[in-house]
């Protein structure tokens, strides 16, 4: 990481200090836009994207150097969407980490089909959006619970939705009537209790273990649904009924991760099966952005503002390795080196 963030400080830092100057001569904000999944949170201010993994600023103001690495940057170019270890561009690049998946699941979540003004989705290895009419369409190889389904098996949707939010085993969105959810591999059609339906509800949004919407009529009523272990809900043929539930009146915006994070305007409060009262941060945010391990937000001030749970995110990649985003063609050239080094052994 450190090798990584030297060597991004030398291209990145030029441009960042000279959006400070042109910012302060103006005496312009400009608008920040966050966008996290996994431990990916990416920053849009401007025409540009900073992006940060495993570290986050405990307070950045977009115009100088955070006090946490950069893994990747594009002073002229925004990000369009950001999977756990994934990050596409308007342009229509996109780059990921080759310490996981595959290089057949890079050929297709790193090259995706034009997307237009549609809704994006994504989580590991799989990408999904909406046609014209409102039907979810996804794309991706290796994903799933165990990151071991290809494409073939997912599921084709027929329902039409108005948004949608996708984990590693199911799609959810909003109808006409409320918030549905369906599975997304092809081997789940005959468990009726993975087929979810929350009449009244809309917006949703979920990771593995639970799903949150707003009410109807009333936004800022909001309920998270944590989901049963699958044997059990398998038995009781309900994933999430007859489980406890987060109730929450008076939230401005919610967002979901490793934790269901709830903005009250002057608190963020965030919940999980291990602990269903919740965690309180005593910040003013909004555009809350929750990831794996971490939330952020953009204060009062615009700034970016983030908090992790503990030191979970650093100690996952400093364990493992740290994130390399690396675009299609280097990826191919990576695995064409390893093939030729392993051909001469």
């Amino acid at each position: 990481m450190e090798m990584l963030w030297n060597h991004i400080k030398k291209w990145a830092v030029f441009p960042l200090l000279m959006t400070a100057v042109g910012c302060s001569e103006a005496k312009k904000t400009t608008p920040i836009e966050l966008m996290t999944s996994g431990i990916i949170t990416c920053v849009n201010q401007g025409g540009g994207t900073t992006c940060f993994a495993g570290r986050y600023p405990a307070s950045w103001d977009g115009k100088s150097m955070p006090d946490a690495p950069i893994v990747f940057h594009r002073p002229e170019v925004r990000t369009r969407a950001v999977g756990p270890a994934t990050i596409c561009l308007e342009n229509g690049e996109c780059f990921g980490d080759p310490s996981f998946g595959s290089l057949e699941a890079a050929e297709i979540i790193l090259q995706p089909p034009e997307f237009g003004t549609s809704q994006v989705s994504s989580s590991w290895n799989l990408m999904c959006w909406m046609d014209a009419a409102g039907k979810p369409e996804c794309w991706g190889h290796r994903w799933g619970l165990s990151s071991g389904l290809s494409r073939e098996e997912l599921r084709r949707f027929s329902g039409h939705y108005l948004d949608i939010s996708v984990s590693n085993h199911s799609l959810c969105g909003s109808t006409s009537t409320g918030v549905s959810c369906e599975p997304l591999s092809i081997y789940a059609n005959d468990y009726e209790g993975l087929f979810l339906e929350f009449e009244g509800f809309e917006a949703p949004c979920q990771d593995e273990l639970y799903v949150c919407a707003r009410k109807v009529g009333s936004p800022s009523d909001v309920t998270c649904w944590f989901a049963l272990p699958p044997e059990e809900a398998m038995r009781l043929n309900d994933a999430y009924g007859v489980y406890p539930r987060v109730v929450k009146k008076s939230v401005v915006e919610y967002s979901c991760g490793g934790k269901a994070c709830l903005n009250f305007g002057d608190r963020v409060e965030c919940y999980s099966h291990e602990n269903m009262d919740g965690d309180r941060y005593d910040v003013k945010v909004r555009e809350l952005s929750a990831g794996n391990f971490h939330f952020c937000g953009v204060t009062e001030g615009n700034e970016v503002m983030c908090r992790d749970w503990g030191d979970m995110p650093a100690n996952f990649y400093e364990k493992h390795r740290s994130i390399e985003l690396l675009s299609l063609e280097s990826w191919r050239e990576l695995e064409s080196s390893k093939a030729l080094k392993d051909g001469k052994k």
